[in-house]
């Protein structure tokens, strides 16, 4: 919420794990945050076979 105040995003709980609410028309802003936070985890490639 801090890095993108105006979007009025916030997390889910319990009920809701792994959810997310934003203000719709700041959707293109919060996707591109929210990928950029994906690409710094640096997920690991799936294993290949069985």
């Amino acid at each position: 919420m801090e890095e993108i105040p105006n979007d009025g995003v916030s997390g889910g709980g319990h009920l809701v794990v792994g959810s997310i609410k934003f203000v719709g028309g700041m959707r293109k802003n919060v996707l591109a945050k929210l990928a950029e936070k994906i690409v710094a985890c640096g997920v690991d490639e799936p294993a290949k076979g069985g």
